[in-house]
């Protein structure tokens, strides 16, 4: 089921072991560290940093990143840059496969001279003259993808950063099925980001916020476990708004159309 090998080394003061696993059937590399950190920034002087460093073998014009309600494209740049989990080296041409870098915790990306590094700790020493010492665990992942497909980027990030979890429980009967979902995307390029109570409470409404992926104009169909009995528009404050454009409800699926880039708050009531 899984293939891994575990090494340590020391560098300066510091010490790192890891463990590199590849899970059968899994298109992720994974690494698992344990880095036991001492080193100290100095002012005027150096600011000690431990980067994962992954070059290329392909010509790097852009690079890719996830971001608040979507992905952007970057040109190189010499400085780190925000992402929320994943960064991907960009091949001229976009149809063949490119690196990925995926992470749970870490959120500094670097994509410069064909390479995609991940900042993984940094001993700044102002104000703080101690910031990073001690002993830090962070799991990030190499990947080979399509890089056109922005949902599955999405979708495989948060798989990766919310691993299932598995609760044991005695047998017993039950009415529901053995594969069951209360909500799910099945039409349209977008990414769920909350479904939610509204703040005014009701027991018997969703509020579900999404957002469109891929830069144009989607007809998207959510389907619920219960038949929704109407819905409605808002804006982030929750508030009823007109002027979005129909939502159909039939049976259990609700459809509605989401303009490029644009962020839908619905409220749903069954």
């Amino acid at each position: 089921l899984r293939q891994a090998i575990s090494y340590e080394m020391s560098f300066e003061r510091s010490k790192l072991k890891v463990t590199v696993s590849l899970d059968n059937n899994s298109s992720n590399l994974d690494f698992n560290v344990e880095c036991d950190w001492h080193e100290l920034g100095k002012q005027g002087n150096e600011i000690p940093q431990l980067n994962f460093f992954m070059p290329v073998n392909y010509n790097c014009e852009s690079y890719k990143y996830d971001v608040a309600f979507g992905a952007i494209d970057r040109a190189p740049l010499m400085m780190d840059v925000p992402a929320n989990s994943w960064g991907i080296a960009l091949r001229k041409n976009n149809k063949k496969k490119s690196i990925k870098i995926t992470t749970r915790t870490k959120y500094g990306f670097r994509g410069i001279d064909n390479s995609l590094a991940l900042t993984l700790l940094r001993s700044s020493c102002d104000p703080d003259p101690y910031p990073e010492i001690g002993l830090h665990k962070f799991q990030f992942a190499v990947s080979v993808v399509n890089p056109a497909d922005n949902i599955s980027h999405i979708e495989d990030a948060y798989q990766y950063c919310h691993p299932m979890q598995v609760i044991s429980s005695s047998p017993q009967k039950g009415s529901l099925p053995t594969a069951h979902s209360f909500a799910k995307i099945i039409e349209g390029n977008v990414a769920i980001s909350a479904i939610k109570a509204p703040e005014t409470s009701s027991n018997h409404q969703w509020i579900i916020r999404l957002y469109e992926t891929e830069g144009s104009t989607t007809k998207a169909t959510l389907q619920f476990a219960k038949a929704p009995i109407k819905a409605h528009w808002s804006d982030l404050h929750e508030t009823p708004i007109q002027g979005h454009g129909k939502i159909i409800i039939k049976g259990h699926n609700l459809t509605f159309v989401v303009e490029p880039h644009k962020i839908a708050n619905l409220c749903v009531e069954f």
